[in-house]
């Protein structure tokens, strides 16, 4: 399990939350630090918005539906760098005259997700709120219809390139908690012979360690950057 005590700064990702397994010690876990919108096998944001307009030549809305999937993970390149970076730093620097040392070769994992919560904010009063799939891209499904009064917010603020957009993960993931004790026990003892009476002392130190299941929560909170928003809005005519 995750280590929340080990965690390792990564050259070049300041950003990026990686800690060590608590047993493995060549397995690391990255914790993305960003939340975004999903991106289809076109390469097209997973974001519609559908709006009924009318009027002349404003075209005023007046109600619609919002679709749009988001995604809470770390892409493949930048894992990638993270990877190199890590075992570029474990391996041994290489010593004149002595053969290379061995490269060190580690194993990025994903968070143990317990739970989790998705809100997506774009316009006052307009929230969306869901539950991740909790693996993989920890993507949320998302689906809102629009009042007439949350219609005409997001159409302006649309064609304003959402710029008060946010989006949450407010996640608990499992993790291994590390508990220590230390304690001295003393022990005294009377021995008794023919012409006299002695006595003797002992003390002894006790150290527990124990490792146990625990779970940790973390918010991840982000501007919602959307590209290419006038390509993702229907309007229909009423």
């Amino acid at each position: 399990m995750l280590d929340p005590a080990a965690r390792l700064d990564v050259p070049g990702f300041p950003q990026a939350s990686v800690f060590r397994d608590h047993q493995q010690e060549r397995t690391y876990y990255v914790v993305p630090w960003t939340g975004a919108i999903a991106i289809d096998a076109g390469g097209r944001p997973e974001c519609r918005l559908l709006l009924f307009v009318k009027g002349e030549p404003d075209s005023i809305a007046t109600g619609g539906q919002l679709t749009l999937t988001t995604t809470l993970s770390v892409a493949d390149s930048d894992l990638e760098a993270i990877k190199r970076s890590i075992e570029a730093s474990l391996t041994p620097p290489a010593v004149p005259g002595q053969p290379l040392p061995p490269p060190v070769v580690v194993q990025l994992a994903t968070p143990d997700w317990a739970s989790g919560r998705v809100t997506v904010s774009l316009a006052p009063g307009l929230l969306l709120t869901g539950q991740p799939s909790l693996g993989g891209q920890n993507r949320c499904a998302l689906v809102s219809s629009l009042t007439p009064e949350g219609a005409r917010a997001l159409q302006d603020r649309w064609r304003r390139g959402l710029p008060d957009a946010r989006i949450t993960y407010d996640m608990v993931m499992r993790v291994a908690t590390s508990q220590s004790a230390s304690a001295t026990a003393r022990h005294d003892s009377v021995a008794v012979g023919a012409n006299d009476v002695t006595g003797r002392s002992a003390a002894f130190g006790i150290d527990v360690h124990g490792t146990f299941a625990d779970t940790q929560t973390i918010t991840v909170e982000s501007p919602l950057r959307v590209p290419d928003l006038a390509r993702l809005v229907t309007e229909i005519k009423l």
